[in-house]
């Protein structure tokens, strides 16, 4: 039976069919992945060049990320028959990491896939690869391969699944404009991470010079700076969790903050309450993870929360420090705060150890300069993170509209 999602593509005559079907049909002409068997390579027989050996991990952005692909020297390549991946293949991760997918790019005549991917060889007369890698990341692609992943325990669409997969072929002259469509919002969305990654580039340059004093404005040359402990910059007040019985989702009391489960890119959002608080932070203070994995990891404080035992609230001192120049400083010293955690299984800094890391500690007037340009250059990525994020949103949708023939496009003549 036509699940519902391509009844559209029904009555426009489009070819409905399983990836199975597909193959039967010729469409598609290759469905294998890299199961080598008793012939997986073992960790030390990985070389520097040779054969890519090409995992789910080495997808960025539907493409191959080659910086990060092991290889294999050409004689112990050869001795492998499967997962033998060519120029134009479309690949799709189905084991461990699902989902993703990626069009193969390569002037070598082969690459060797690993055992978490699968490539789909498109017969060029009947489906277009770019029209094929979209169709698998589309939205009903995906939640049918979740579908499959709820029916098991074992993180894999194995090909025998994939097979069962439904899916929808447009006339070739239509797939070829639906590609061309759906890759004008692949550049742009690739120029504006190309636009992130140079703003957090500038912005890591101004952290390491502006905040060492390497580099001053005019208006404050002269000016001494002093060094010292975090202490001399701010208080700190270790977290304390409240009572259990004092929980409760329904908005009742003051927000609770246990740790990285509250976490965002930016600000904490709340996802429990507590009706007896004990430690409370202020809006503006830094919150850093103490304890666990997630030690270092950091947010601002939007507003008063209660502040349980695996987080520390960091408070500018009145008059001695600018709020944003804190959190700026702050950001910057992650990896000293991660240095100085105890223990390698279960990570934890106590108050000591925060208070005894040494920082430069320039005169306000300065210190709120500094915050301001470094507060701007966090603007201008907050930006660009927003602009991909529409972009990607705006894709989904045109996605569920071209892909299963709700929205029809006048293909080229």
């Amino acid at each position: 039976m036509v699940p519902s999602f391509l009844q559209a593509a029904k009555d426009h005559g489009w070819t409905i069919d399983t990836i199975g079907g597909l193959l039967e049909k010729k469409a598609l002409v290759g469905l294998m992945d890299g199961n080598h068997g008793n012939l997986y390579p073992r960790s030390e027989e990985f070389a520097d060049e040779g054969v890519p050996y090409i995992s789910a991990t080495n997808f960025l952005n539907n493409r191959v990320n080659y910086a990060k692909v092991k290889h294999l020297p050409e004689d112990r390549a050869a001795k492998l028959k499967k997962g033998i991946a060519k120029h134009g293949d479309v690949l799709f991760a189905h084991n461990a990491t699902v989902g993703p997918v990626a069009l193969l790019e390569t002037i070598l005549p082969r690459v060797i896939l690993s055992t978490s991917v699968t490539y789909h060889r498109c017969n060029p007369d009947q489906l277009h690869n770019k029209f094929w890698l979209a169709y698998l990341e589309s939205p009903f692609f995906q939640r049918q391969v979740e579908r499959i992943m709820r029916q098991t325990t074992r993180s894999q669409v194995p090909i025998t699944a994939q097979k069962e997969l439904w899916a929808t072929l447009p006339p070739l002259p239509e797939q070829r404009k639906i590609a061309d469509i759906l890759s004008t919002w692949d550049r742009a969305i690739e120029t504006t991470e190309a636009l992130l990654a140079t703003a957090r580039t500038q912005k890591r340059a101004l952290m390491q010079t502006l905040l060492t004093g390497k580099r001053r404005f005019t208006e404050f040359i002269g000016q001494s700076w002093q060094s010292g402990g975090l202490e001399l910059l701010a208080e700190i007040q270790m977290g304390q969790s409240p009572a259990g019985e004092t929980y409760n989702s329904d908005g009742i009391g003051t927000p609770l903050i246990n740790g990285p489960t509250e976490f965002t890119e930016r600000s904490p959002v709340a996802r429990q309450w507590t009706t007896k608080p004990t430690k409370i932070c202020q809006a503006g203070d830094v919150l850093v993870c103490v304890r666990g994995s997630s030690t270092g990891r950091m947010n601002i404080a939007d507003s008063e929360y209660c502040i349980g035992r695996g987080v520390a609230a960091v408070r500018k001192r009145d008059g001695l420090t600018d709020t944003v120049y804190l959190q700026q400083l702050l950001h910057s010293l992650v990896e000293l705060v991660l240095s100085r955690a105890a223990g390698s299984t279960f990570p934890n800094i106590d108050k000591k150890s925060l208070n005894a890391i040494q920082v430069h500690i320039p005169p306000l007037d300065a210190q709120r300069k500094i915050g301001a340009v470094l507060g701007a250059a966090d603007d201008e990525i907050d930006m660009h993170v927003d602009d991909i994020e529409k972009l990607r949103t705006e894709k989904k949708a045109l996605m569920q509209q071209l892909l299963t023939g709700k929205r029809r496009v006048v293909a080229d003549a």
